[in-house]
């Protein structure tokens, strides 16, 4: 949970010990995975997405975002604003906070169904969410290279509120068909 609330890549890394794969098979589970999901321009060299070599696209992110935000768990921990738990350790607690600045603002007219955070030297601040429409229609949002932290989260809002003024989805219960 501390990983998806507040980015502790400390977290990604004990994921890995804690499956009980060694770093590389899990690393290779991973990319099992993204090719499963069919996350053709991604591929990973580590779990924490850190390092330079593991690469996305924004479609990619959109895809996975997608998926992952379909699991309760996955999406009650991106939608926390904070995470409070005791290590095993220690007898005190903890306390981590979301690094998801548009998770704990007003939003006009949409309420955020998942959302992730990320920022490397590289891809920049990015920035995934999906929002739900208080007409109950959705939209998928991937912002790579933010030149801020503040900006990934003034983009989303504004791409946010641009799909839902200038699209229209239709639906006949079968299946949802977006014009504009």
């Amino acid at each position: 949970t501390t990983m998806l609330v507040a980015s502790a890549n400390n977290a990604a890394v004990a994921l890995t010990r804690a499956a009980g794969f060694t770093t590389p098979e899990f690393i290779e589970r991973m990319n099992q995975k993204a090719e499963m999901l069919g996350l053709t321009n991604t591929h990973f060299e580590e779990p924490t997405g850190l390092d330079r070599d593991n690469v996305s696209s924004a479609l990619d992110v959109v895809r996975l975002g997608r998926q992952a935000f379909q699991e309760a768990s996955i999406r009650e921990a991106v939608t926390m604003p904070e995470y409070v738990f005791t290590p095993l350790n220690a007898r005190s607690k903890r306390r981590v906070r979301t690094t998801d600045d548009l998770l704990n603002s007003e939003t006009d007219g949409y309420k955020i169904i998942g959302a992730k955070t990320g920022f490397t030297i590289d891809a920049g601040y990015t920035f995934v969410v999906e929002a739900e429409h208080e007409r109950h229609e959705r939209v998928l949002v991937a912002l790579l290279n933010a030149p801020t932290d503040t900006a990934r989260f003034e983009d989303a809002d504004t791409l946010i509120h641009w799909a839902f003024d200038n699209y229209k989805w239709e639906s006949n219960n079968e299946e949802v068909r977006v014009t504009n």
